[in-house]
């Protein structure tokens, strides 16, 4: 899928300049937030209210997913705005996890890579599947949770990528993790 591009534009230099944090994931069992050992990532945490003409065209290209259930399935307030600088990559793995949305548990049920930026490198892989996806402003890759995929390593520039996620609550569950 893909978003407009000015709107993509604005929000990379509106976000660009602010502070960045070290790339953080979520340890599920208990909603703690670690540090990937070996990675130099960075990000920022960002709310849809702090960007809603981005939250807009994300909501719409979500809606627009197959396996996603409107009125069912939920969609996550936050984001994750992600900066690789040259030399890093990540390494293969998969999304499979639980979220608190709306103060209900919820398995995650998808991931949204919306690129920010070119570079050199840093394409998004699913390696079962033979695909490699390239960094350009406005484009977006979406994919279940289960896929295993992995970013190459940055070759020059920086790569910028918004990422979003999509929950399917879980039938009688009592929130346990972090709220996102």
């Amino acid at each position: 899928f893909s978003i407009d591009k000015d709107v993509a534009q604005r929000f990379f230099d509106k976000f660009d300049a602010m502070e960045w944090e070290p790339y953080t994931a979520l340890r599920v069992e208990t909603g703690e937030r670690y540090e990937i050992e070996g990675f130099k990532g960075q990000q920022q945490s960002l709310t849809h209210d702090m960007a809603p003409e981005m939250a807009t065209e994300l909501i719409a290209a979500i809606n627009e997913l197959e396996e996603f259930e409107p009125g069912v399935d939920l969609i996550s307030k936050s984001f994750c705005f992600t900066r690789y600088d040259t030399g890093l990559s990540l390494r293969e793995h998969d999304d499979i996890g639980t979220l608190i949305l709306e103060g209900k548990t919820c398995d995650v049920l998808h991931s949204i890579v919306l690129f920010m930026s070119g570079s050199e490198g840093g394409e998004l892989c699913f390696p079962e599947h033979g695909l490699k996806f390239k960094p350009k402003l406005g484009v977006g890759v979406a994919f279940t949770s289960g896929e295993v995929h992995s970013v190459n390593e940055v070759l020059s520039r920086h790569r910028y990528a918004l990422l979003q996620r999509t929950g399917r609550p879980r039938k009688g569950d009592k929130p346990t993790a972090q709220t996102v």
